[in-house]
């Protein structure tokens, strides 16, 4: 007799991961924020955790701090067919990142993950400097400023930009050339 996953208890389902995917396989998706219920849905949903852990490796040697990018997303917002990672601002394909053979694919997910975590960050500077948040973007990618904040009269429009080698191209739409006549 087969018992379907989801009809085990929890424990056995936990002690089932680690037997599957190796002790260093969880212990390097918890260090990057994950807990044992979130790859449970990930399993449950066919991704590869080896797989998974392998391609975000990079994020986390370019940017220490995104495992809390990881930790706060709350159980539930990992769907159990897709798993879409859903946040306030952001819905990463967690699915195609784990099974994708194509590594545009791949490169576009992980951009997608810096991009929400450099919004969010340069959210979280901007309250910490006490700045008012007028308009934060709706989504990570969308167009227009990702932040519009003010203190004490002044107005910042913020684009958040992540990647190793940024320049002037990158910010071409966002500054434009005043010219003033008497």
């Amino acid at each position: 007799m087969l018992a379907r996953w989801d009809w085990l208890p929890e424990t056995t389902r936990l002690a089932g991961l680690a037997k599957t995917w190796g002790d260093d396989v969880i212990r390097g998706l918890a260090e990057k924020g994950f807990n044992e219920a979130k790859m449970l849905k990930m399993t449950k949903a066919g991704i590869d955790l080896k797989v998974i852990n392998a391609r975000l490796a990079p994020l986390f040697e370019d940017y220490p701090g995104i495992e809390a990018f990881f930790r706060n997303a709350k159980v539930f917002e990992i769907d159990d067919s897709t798993v879409l990672l859903k946040g306030r601002t952001n819905t990463i394909d967690l699915k195609a990142l784990g099974t994708t053979q194509n590594p545009h694919e791949t490169t576009r997910i992980l951009l997608t993950i810096k991009s929400g975590y450099t919004q969010i960050l340069m959210e979280q500077k901007c309250v910490d400097e006490g700045w008012n948040i007028l308009s934060n973007a709706k989504r990570f990618n969308s167009p227009g400023y990702d932040l519009v904040a003010e203190k004490d009269g002044i107005i910042k429009l913020m684009e958040a930009k992540s990647g190793n080698a940024l320049s002037w191209d990158n910010f071409k739409n966002y500054f434009h050339k005043l010219s003033y006549s008497d």
